[in-house]
């Protein structure tokens, strides 16, 4: 009986994989779709275009300007969130002699910064001191409140170029 439960988690897991993959790839199929308009309309712009008086050109080309200006940032912003990277950078977190390079979120509406407890571990983080914290949801719901470590910890940019050690704010959640 207990292969079966067994079996019956892995299922689960698996689905759930297939799941991302799938809503992935069905990401990209409609990203590819996408590209294919912009390119019929871009052509169907340059033909207009050239059959255009000099006066009429200035007003029709900023028109199309805005057009290509729009079909870039939402291609651009649709692979990064295809690809897990919006509102995301590569940083260095140092403490004393140790240092790992992870791809960070940032929020510029938290008013908290958090750290994965993988993270504290891999760095050997010690709590500063243990905050009370509530958190509230979307539509204002709280939930329970409870303790949070604070760590010190100091980022820097992968080439060293900035560095900032005045942070003391990270949170560990579990």
């Amino acid at each position: 009986m207990a292969n079966i439960e067994a079996l019956k988690k892995s299922r689960k897991n698996e689905r759930a994989a297939f799941r991302k993959a799938y809503n992935r790839v069905e990401e990209l199929i409609e990203l590819k779709v996408f590209k294919g308009k912009v390119d019929r309309l871009e052509n169907t712009h340059s033909n207009i275009l050239e059959l255009l008086s000099e006066k009429d050109y200035d007003e029709e080309f900023e028109i199309v300007e805005d057009f290509r200006d729009k079909a870039t940032r939402i291609q651009t912003k649709a692979r990064r969130m295809i690809n897990g990277q919006q509102n995301t950078l590569k940083i260095k977190i140092k403490v004393k002699n140790c240092s790992l390079i992870v791809r960070a979120m940032y929020d510029s509406g938290s008013q908290k910064s958090y750290i994965r407890k993988e993270m504290v571990s891999a760095l050997g983080l010690a709590p500063l001191r243990q905050q009370h914290l509530p958190h509230a949801l979307f539509g204002g719901e709280r939930i329970k409140e409870k303790f949070y470590n604070v760590y010190n910890i100091e980022l820097g940019s992968l080439d060293g170029s900035f560095n900032y050690n005045n942070f003391n704010k990270w949170i560990f959640i579990d």
